[in-house]
This record gives C-alpha cells, sequence and structure tokens, in this order.
C-alpha cells in the first residue's frame, strides 16, 4: 500500500457497502435538479473503499431512459483503478476524461469531479489528478436517472461498484483545490453551501429506506436489489 493510501482520512461516517452485485440508486428527479450537462457548473464527491474491479464500475452517474447512446454522465472506475468523468449527449458527442492517478485498492479514499461549463478537473485524495475539457451541447435530452453503485438504462442496472461508499455530494458549482482538499481532509463542512448541495451519508439508515441526507426529502432513493441494515458498514 503506498504512502498515499495509508495516510487517506478516515470518513467517520456510515457507509454502504456494495458486492458488485447489489447497488442502490436515488430516483429520477434528481438528474432535473442537478444535471452536469446543462448546469453552469458541477462539483462531485464521493468518498470510497473500492476494490479495483475486474471491469469498468461506476460510481454515480446520470444516465438515460432509452439506451446506452441516450445523454449520460457518470463517474467510472477502470481495471486500472482510475477514475473517469463521462459526459456524453449520444453514442458520438462528448468526452471520456480519465484521472491521472488511480484510487486506492481497498483502502478509504476521495474522489472530486469540478466540471465549470466543460472544464473539467479531477482529484484523488484531495490532490489535483488531471485536467480535461469537452463542448457543451443543447437540444438533447435531459439524462432520466440518478444512480449510485451502478449505472441505470432503462430496465438495465450494469457496471456495479464493488466496495464501500460512504458520502455522496452534488453541488452546483465550480469548488477550488483548496476546497476538496479540505473536503478530503475533514475540515470542510459542506452544508455551507446550502441550496447547491445535494448530500448522501447514510447516517441513521436501516434496511432499504432512503438515505439520510441534505435538500431531498423521503420517497426519493430505491434500492434495486436485496439491500438490508447488514449492508450498512461503520468506517
Amino acid at each position: 500500500m503506498s504512502p498515499r493510501c495509508q495516510c487517506g482520512p478516515p470518513p467517520n461516517l456510515l457507509a454502504r457497502s456494495y458486492n458488485g452485485v447489489d447497488q442502490y440508486g436515488a430516483a429520477d428527479w434528481l438528474a432535473s435538479l442537478h444535471n452536469p450537462l446543462v448546469e453552469a457548473a458541477t462539483t462531485l464527491l464521493v468518498r470510497l473503499k473500492a476494490n479495483v474491479p475486474s471491469a469498468l464500475c461506476s460510481l454515480i452517474g446520470w444516465s438515460g431512459n432509452t439506451s446506452n447512446a441516450a445523454p449520460t454522465a457518470r463517474v467510472y472506475v477502470d481495471t486500472g483503478g482510475k477514475p473517469h468523468w463521462f459526459p456524453h449527449y449520444s453514442s458520438t458527442v462528448g468526452a471520456d476524461i480519465v484521472a491521472t492517478s488511480a484510487v486506492c485498492d481497498s483502502a478509504w479514499g476521495s474522489l472530486g469531479v469540478v466540471d465549470d461549463a466543460g472544464a473539467v478537473a479531477l482529484y484523488v485524495d484531495g490532490a489535483a489528478a488531471g485536467t480535461g475539457s469537452y463542448t457543451r451541447y443543447t437540444g438533447y435530452p435531459d439524462p432520466d436517472f440518478f444512480t449510485v453503485g451502478c449505472v441505470r438504462y432503462a430496465s438495465t442496472v450494469a457496471q456495479y461498484f464493488p466496495g464501500d461508499i460512504a458520502e455522496v455530494a452534488v453541488i452546483s458549482r465550480a469548488l477550488s483545490a483548496d476546497e476538496i482538499a479540505r473536503w478530503h481532509a475533514g475540515t470542510l463542512d459542506l452544508r455551507a453551501y446550502g441550496e447547491d448541495l445535494i448530500l448522501w451519508d447514510w447516517q441513521g439508515e436501516g434496511g432499504d429506506t432512503p438515505a439520510r441526507g441534505i435538500n431531498h426529502g423521503a420517497g426519493e432513493a430505491t434500492a434495486y436489489a436485496n439491500m438490508t441494515a447488514a449492508d450498512i458498514v461503520e468506517v
């Protein structure tokens, strides 16, 4: 294990444990509230303990109701452990921006994606991990689903994430490198972003009930498979 993986701060939260088969997702209304394909700026933050997969897996994302060619925007991890930001308007229009650093295998860490109108910065464990850019397009329909630990196209759920996720935040503004570093270190209170923030942390959750979070109410969460209280683990 590298020194970076050894010194990552513990999230001090509860986590939802994924085995690469069971999934957990939030329902489709969120896609229209915080859609990174149309928002002026979006920051995505995830605390995770990944088991580097044998096939690519999706952490969080927006996806379409028809097929893989529909608009999609998601964070996924490849078989080398590197996270990607994948904003696509169709099967031929979009980008796939890959981080220069891999996530730690079987150790707690964090990922950050800042998409400022198509100018993208990636962060792994609070440190800069590459940049990229793509052109924003108009005239495409909004994605239909927001999912955590998988991706969904119509009735198909796939790309299951193997590991634990302790915190997911979607923020409608571009956070700075300093803010990302402070969040990773546990010294930035995300609740200060008010209505720009949607946050899941699973504190107090039991069984397959919705995640407790900020700026969303009961009824927005769906357990796609057999998620139970046993899938909530202490960090």
